[in-house]
């Protein structure tokens, strides 16, 4: 029983995202690392953006008709 519960431990701890872990990526002829985490904050800074400019566009054209 013992074993189960630390073998279920383990899998859930390995499991876990590790949002520091280095990404390394190229653009053009620079290299470049960042935390995942900063990656993702910047992907959903930029979702937000778009969203928010397709809506504040959207009710800016219904206000010229």
């Amino acid at each position: 029983m013992k074993n189960k519960q630390l073998l279920s431990k383990r899998t859930i701890i390995k499991n876990n995202m590790d949002f520091n872990k280095i990404i390394k990526f190229k653009i053009g002829k620079e290299d470049w690392e960042m935390p995942l985490g900063v990656i993702l904050l910047l992907g959903g800074i930029t979702l937000a953006m778009i969203i928010g400019g397709l809506f504040m566009g959207f009710k800016f054209g219904e206000n010229l008709q």
